[in-house]
């Protein structure tokens, strides 16, 4: 607890009759009320939230409620009110809230224990709710001072409270005294029944210096990152990280600081999901000599020692999940970890990570990266995007050390041939050209930022582009051997995770119009052949493909398909009877037209 603070109660609780308030302000979340209630046991004080108060008949009511609880309040009014039998006490159950500021606010507020320390608290959100003026609640507060004896101590975050506050507090408030967080207290207090902490004690000296490097205040805040970092321990605890206690505090050292940062609003999903494009274009206005701010996640970095935004170990959009969405997938969180070239032995790791690791490599290792980086290229070792696009940033690197003048033309000739190469082979990696892609979008691989630097720059964007071009050439060959309707027989579950968006399913071509390239009558007496409940899941399948308007913008060359599948379906139905009949039209009964 702050010193200051307990000093100051220690004197103020032996003070009989003092006809003042003390007023305890400091940040949200800086722990005002937790030193508060720390300090004093709990029968000593009748504390009071101002929060969900809406009147001043409330405020006294709520008062008396905790002064007297329970049944000992209503005999305290009975006293007053006059004789009436015991047994009325068995039969009256009372909120003791809104009924009481009904029952006579002239006897509950001459009811008052003044051996009881009075503590309101949350001031500023009463106040600021424009239904209680200040000078109200302060009437409130001198009723208790200089009408009961009682001693009253004010809780607010005093910054948040209108102006007219300081002008007027000084009539009820003799002292204000300003809590600083207690950080060591509070990180014993909320690390008791943590197994991180228990497994990993350097967990503690962490939080510790990345809250201080931080300069927020709000306790509250690190509570909750705490509470986000037990969650995440629970799943990650038998991962390759548990094999060194340094790997564990890293990696949580990491995440710690964006819990943080993302909790106080000071970081948005957006700039962290662009830091590599930012930082690029930061570094390059400052290679060029051109003036430009420094941006907001540069200077967030730039407060944390040994701390960059990039981790190899942890994907950005799991970080974002877990600390905004409150969502973690043990599988895909414990893959990314188990599967990172950080574990790997230095022979299985890709000659590109060894050598973008050329800071703290020596001479020797340096030199041996680089022959593996030039070898690689040879031998066309690699075909998934992020391994390629790494490997052509460390030729182009290596160009830019030739004594001579260097041909990054030539570089890039070589490296159009690579990819001509993989795609002529059906190795390169697909991707779909509908689809976020977040190697592009996040300018990394495997936690690891392309090395690109400005005098390569434009050619490194050039095979970029390129080979974009060629991932999406091999997607559109793939679809077109894609077989829908032999798939619809043999593998619905299979089709309908392929064609729709649900949840955390974002199927392949689920935005892709490939349906309208079938005849109409085929699909439909593939959909009919179907046993009676697949072809409901049918119907679901193409209801949820449709949803969100998608025929009037993503799969807008679908539309014309699906009314000719309804006329198809439609003769189909009238060539039977009955609810035979009906059935086969009810097919169609949910699925959207527009």
């Amino acid at each position: 607890m702050n010193k200051h603070l307990t000093t100051y109660l220690d004197y103020y609780r032996t003070q009989e009759n003092p006809g003042y308030a003390v007023l305890i302000t400091g940040g949200w979340g800086s722990g005002k009320t937790y030193q508060i209630k720390k300090y004093f046991k709990e029968h000593e004080i009748c504390y009071v939230s101002l929060f969900s108060i809406n009147s001043i008949d409330d405020i006294y009511a709520t008062v008396f409620a905790k002064m007297f609880p329970g049944k000992v309040a209503i005999k305290k009014l009975i006293g007053s009110i006059g004789d009436i039998k015991a047994k009325v006490l068995d039969s009256v159950t009372l909120g003791l809230g809104g009924i009481l500021s009904r029952i006579g606010s002239v006897l509950i507020k001459e009811n008052i224990d003044n051996k009881k320390i009075i503590i309101f608290d949350d001031l500023e959100r009463a106040v600021n709710k424009n239904i209680i003026s200040i000078n109200e609640v302060l009437g409130v507060i001198n009723n208790y001072i200089e009408h009961a004896g009682c001693k009253v101590i004010v809780i607010a975050h005093d910054e948040k409270i209108k102006k007219e506050f300081e002008s007027e507090k000084e009539k009820v408030i003799g002292q204000t005294i300003k809590v600083r967080a207690d950080v060591d207290d509070a990180l014993n207090s909320f690390l008791a029944n943590s197994e991180l902490r228990r497994k990993h004690p350097k967990i503690k000296d962490i939080l510790l210096s990345v809250f201080n490097q931080s300069g927020y205040s709000s306790l509250r805040v690190l509570k909750y990152a705490i509470k986000d970092c037990d969650r995440l321990y629970d799943i990650v605890k038998n991962s390759k990280l548990s094999s060194n206690d340094k790997y564990m505090c890293d990696f949580f050292h990491y995440f710690i600081i964006l819990c943080i940062e993302f909790k106080n609003g000071n970081l948005s999903v957006e700039e962290y999901l662009k830091y590599d494009k930012i930082h690029r274009e930061y570094q390059y206005a400052i290679f060029s000599k051109t003036e430009i701010n420094t941006p907001n996640i540069i200077i967030i970095q730039g407060k944390y020692t040994g701390f960059v935004f990039l981790n190899e170990l942890i994907s950005n959009d799991v970080v974002v999940d877990i600390i905004l969405n409150g969502y973690l997938e043990c599988n895909k969180i414990n893959k990314k970890i188990d599967e990172s070239n950080y574990f790997k032995e230095e022979e299985e790791k890709p000659s590109w990570y060894k050598f973008t690791s050329f800071d703290r490599l020596e001479s020797d290792a340096i030199d041996l990266a680089s022959q593996e980086v030039k070898t690689d290229f040879t031998e066309r070792k690699f075909n998934k995007f992020g391994d390629i696009y790494h490997l052509f940033n460390c030729m182009f690197l290596l160009e830019m050390q030739n004594e001579k003048q260097p041909n990054y033309n030539g570089i890039y000739l070589d490296c159009k041939n690579y990819i001509d190469d993989v795609f002529n082979n059906g190795k390169i990696e697909i991707k779909n050209p509908k689809k976020m892609d977040p190697d592009i979008i996040f300018s990394s691989y495997e936690g690891r930022s392309f090395w690109i630097e400005p005098v390569y720059s434009s050619y490194s964007q050039e095979i970029l582009d390129y080979i974009n071009k060629k991932m999406h050439e091999a997607y559109y060959k793939k679809q077109e051997k894609y077989d829908v309707l032999s798939i619809m027989k043999n593998d619905l579950n299979d089709l309908s995770k392929d064609l729709t968006h649900y949840d955390r399913n974002r199927g392949e071509y689920c935005d892709v119009p490939i349906l309208h390239k079938i005849s109409a009558l085929s699909f439909v007496e593939a959909w009919l052949s179907l046993p009676a409940s697949q072809q409901r899941d049918v119907s679901s399948l193409l209801q949820g493909r449709y949803e969100m308007g998608r025929l009037s913008s993503s799969l807008k060359d679908e539309k014309k398909w699906l009314e000719n599948v309804f006329v198809e379906l439609d003769k189909k139905a009238d060539s039977m009877k009955g609810l035979h009949s009906y059935r086969i039209k009810r097919l169609k009964l949910y699925i959207p037209i527009d």
